[in-house]
């Protein structure tokens, strides 16, 4: 089974703290983003806003999702958007043909081994989201027990009947004045669909295929008619 980038939607979600005195609706357009307030985050004082910006879903490695790097890093570096510990960068993955997709991305054998490849390949990330309760690693006993699984893990399984995607949540921030490489986040993105695309190229050598009930069900239609 081949992944083409045409075919592969990303949607972002970048959680930061921004001065009550910025437009928030000027800055959320620079980045192709609606956004919200989160209370999950921990703001430094009352001159910030807790928000958490949501991009369009954008065509992988398209101009539109460049661009969302490019604007988003001059708003870091700037301070527009600041970061603490507290604040994470997610994002949700789509396809074309989802529904034949998604059933060998959420068998043990991926999940296991994605984990694996994460705390090998990004040990320092591993390390600073150890004890993190909102983006725990998905253990055996979730597997098993899938009442144990909550979106508040590094693979988000639950965003499938949410949103019809597959969500990755990253944290990795130290403190208030952080500013985020984002070549690193572009690196995570760039990891989970290589990862994906080695996995389902020997899909015929897997085994152990998750439960998921009424998976057809579960998942939404996906509107693919996006300006990329």
């Amino acid at each position: 089974m081949k992944i083409k980038n045409k075919d592969i939607l990303i949607g972002f979600e970048f959680e930061s703290m921004v001065r009550t005195n910025q437009n928030f609706g000027d800055i959320s357009d620079l980045i192709d983003s609606d956004y919200t307030s989160d209370g999950s985050l921990s703001r430094y004082d009352y001159d910030h806003e807790c928000l958490e910006f949501r991009s369009v879903p954008m065509v992988y490695k398209s101009e539109r999702y460049r661009n969302y790097f490019k604007q988003l890093q001059k708003l870091v570096d700037s301070e527009v958007l600041e970061v603490n510990n507290t604040c994470g960068f997610h994002f949700h993955f789509s396809i074309k043909n989802m529904q034949e997709v998604i059933i060998r991305l959420t068998d043990h054998d991926f999940i296991n081994g994605y984990q694996d490849s994460i705390k090998a390949n990004f040990n320092q990330l591993w390390e600073l989201r150890s004890g993190n309760d909102y983006c725990e690693p998905i253990e055996p006993d979730d597997l098993l027990y899938q009442e144990h699984i909550t979106r508040y893990k590094l693979l988000n399984i639950c965003a499938l009947s949410e949103h019809s995607t597959l969500e990755n949540r990253f944290f990795g921030y130290q403190g208030r004045h952080t500013k985020p490489d984002l070549r690193e986040f572009q690196r995570f993105v760039n990891h989970f669909i290589s990862y994906s695309r080695d996995y389902l190229r020997n899909i015929d050598n897997r085994k152990n295929i998750i439960n998921i009930s009424n998976i057809k069900e579960v998942l939404k239609p996906i509107n693919y008619q996006i300006e990329v």
